[in-house]
């Protein structure tokens, strides 16, 4: 028997007998906005987080790893795994 989805998160999917939220992806255009954004000041970290349907301590996180770095060279993501080493 199914129960109905719950009215507190648009994004759920239903598994194993609950309702599961559906985990949203960022794309590098996307950060680079979060973090020009939370630069100049103009939203507050919930406001970014609500309208990019994240958690606000995901916001924090990902400010704290690009503050430093140039707009235009964030990189995400970033490449995952092993390093490509050319044989000789």
């Amino acid at each position: 028997m199914r129960r109905s989805k719950p009215d507190n998160h648009k994004n759920m999917r239903f598994k194993k007998g609950r309702w599961l939220k559906v985990v949203n992806k960022l794309d590098e255009v996307q950060v680079m906005w979060l973090v020009r954004t939370k630069r100049n000041g103009t939203k507050s970290t919930k406001d970014i987080a609500e309208h990019l349907d994240i958690s606000p301590r995901w916001v924090q996180k990902l400010y704290a790893r690009y503050s430093d770095v140039e707009i235009s060279k964030i990189k995400y993501p970033q490449k995952m795994g092993r390093p490509v080493t050319t044989l000789p």
